[in-house]
């Protein structure tokens, strides 16, 4: 199965501390980024969730401009997806036994393909 999301890929960012109540919190951006992207999977993907051993292969396109050299690490990228799946597409992320992602240049968007693993 085979899904492409158009969307800015945004690298998730490390949580952060409230000094006030010490609870910890997401940065904004990567919030709204993960919200919306999990709006996008649910909308593309309309079954039940897997539920058996997964191999997941992640290709992420952003263009490159003179301001932005580099668009976040691949395992910060992977990681927002893989979350924003968890009870969409598979029921948790431990199902995945194999993961493959890629950077590309190009239009933002990601492609997300997903095979049921024997292993």
């Amino acid at each position: 199965m085979t899904i492409t999301i158009d969307i800015e890929t945004v690298a998730l960012a490390r949580p952060r501390v409230n000094t006030t109540n010490r609870g910890r919190y997401l940065p904004a951006k990567s919030r709204r980024f993960l919200d919306d992207l999990a709006a996008l999977v649910r909308a593309a993907f309309r079954r039940l969730p897997y539920d058996a051993p997964l191999a997941v292969t992640l290709h992420f396109y952003r263009p490159r401009t003179p301001t932005a050299k580099n668009f976040g690490d691949i395992d910060n990228l992977a990681k927002a997806v893989l979350d924003a799946c968890n009870g969409v597409i598979w029921s948790d992320d431990r199902l995945i036994t194999e993961l493959h992602a890629f950077k590309h240049k190009g239009a933002g968007k990601i492609i997300l393909e997903v095979i049921e693993n024997e292993t």
